[in-house]
């Protein structure tokens, strides 16, 4: 299980993290929210938020079910509201540099010569 923090504030899980776009150091997860969330959701304004039904944050800390942090360019989180009782939230983390891609995904790399 992997964690999700907003300033210090564990704001949810990622129970498997999966490669999404290779080269450019791309994967993404589904994110599961703490009780910590609904106090983020109220007072942290999400970064996107044009339609009703898609809510985008970033500003996002991942840490690994080890410890160690995961450096990357971004890690954004998608809110999405199927209907009045489902939401579904994905988490895309961009650019990732450390530790390294393959480090993290040993098989992606076969991913690429497909």
């Amino acid at each position: 299980m992997h964690l999700l923090f907003h300033e210090n504030i564990h704001v949810g899980s990622i129970s498997v993290l999966r490669p999404s776009d290779v080269s450019m150091g791309c994967a993404e997860g589904d994110f599961k929210p703490t009780e910590h969330f609904v106090e983020f959701e109220r007072s942290v304004p999400p970064y996107w938020d044009n339609e009703v039904d898609h809510r985008i944050w970033n500003g996002f800390k991942l840490v690994l079910q080890n410890g160690k942090n995961v450096h990357s360019s971004g890690a954004v989180l998608h809110c999405i509201r199927i209907d009045q009782d489902n939401i579904e939230y994905l988490l895309s983390v961009l650019g990732i540099f450390d530790p390294p891609y393959e480090e993290l995904f040993p098989s992606a790399d076969e991913d690429l010569d497909d």
